[in-house]
């Protein structure tokens, strides 16, 4: 509609890819993920290969931790799934998502309750059972939670140049595993407007009465929007746009 107005459209390229949905067990293939929310990895959540290596700093930004997923995620080897069929199921790039006792603490149980009702997480009683859970070597898996550790206890960044720490992993008596996979997730692309919402024509000027707010708008967060910004962005031009749109209506503008 706004095109056929002469609306320009900008960075329609650039589409943000989240690092973390959750791929369910009884529907691995399914095109719509769940969010796996941000802060299971801000809390302490870490990050697995098949064998059960972490391969990335979980605290990067998106599209690293997303490439990171696809880069050491992809083989059959070091591709994580649900099950013990062998099947090839699910995406094709897929990490085990893991919390310990006190990550999950951190976390809070209301978050994680649904996620589990919903089939998303699950339980293992702790390294042993969680190693049978993820089909991992317990001696790989002990000693990447034990070099984890030993890089949180150092107060230096590790070889994946993460430097925050916010869980120990090594010693829980319970843990909660997910897999999870990248997903589409946010749109930086949509119609050039300007910051009082009005929607702009390819020569900047404003195509009267037609004002934008939230994610049909681009131009904003560049090529890679950080989290939280889309709420605020809702916010500040949605009542803008809103502000504006009953001037409009009352005959002010």
């Amino acid at each position: 509609m706004a095109t056929a107005l002469g609306a320009e459209l900008v960075d329609m390229d650039q589409v943000q890819v989240h690092p973390t949905g959750f791929v369910k067990a009884d529907d691995p293939d399914g095109l719509t993920k769940f969010l796996a929310a941000e802060a299971l990895r801000g809390e302490g959540g870490i990050l697995l290969d098949a064998s059960g290596k972490r391969f990335v700093n979980e605290l990067d930004t998106r599209d690293r931790v997303a490439d990171a997923v696809f880069h050491h995620c992809a083989a059959r080897n070091t591709r994580a799934q649900h099950g013990s069929t062998g099947r090839e199921e699910g995406p094709r790039a897929a990490a085990f998502l893991v919390l310990s006792q006190t990550a999950a603490d951190r976390f809070g149980y209301g978050a994680l309750g649904f996620y589990e009702r919903m089939g998303l997480i699950s339980r293992a009683a702790g390294l042993t059972e969680l190693a049978t859970a993820l089909r991992v070597d317990k001696s790989v898996l002990r000693q990447t939670l034990e070099t984890y550790d030993r890089a949180r206890d150092s107060g230096e960044p590790d070889e994946l140049g993460k430097s925050v720490f916010p869980a120990a992993m090594a010693a829980a008596d319970v843990y909660f595993w997910g897999v999870i996979t990248p997903v589409l997730h946010y749109c930086m692309g949509g119609l050039r407007f300007d910051s009082a919402t009005h929607v702009l024509r390819s020569s900047g000027t404003a195509i009267r009465g037609l004002l934008a707010a939230g994610e049909v708008t681009g131009g904003l967060h560049g090529a890679n929007r950080l989290g939280g910004n889309s709420l605020l962005e809702c916010v500040v031009f949605g009542r803008e746009a809103g502000r504006r749109a009953a001037e409009l209506a009352a005959g002010a503008l």
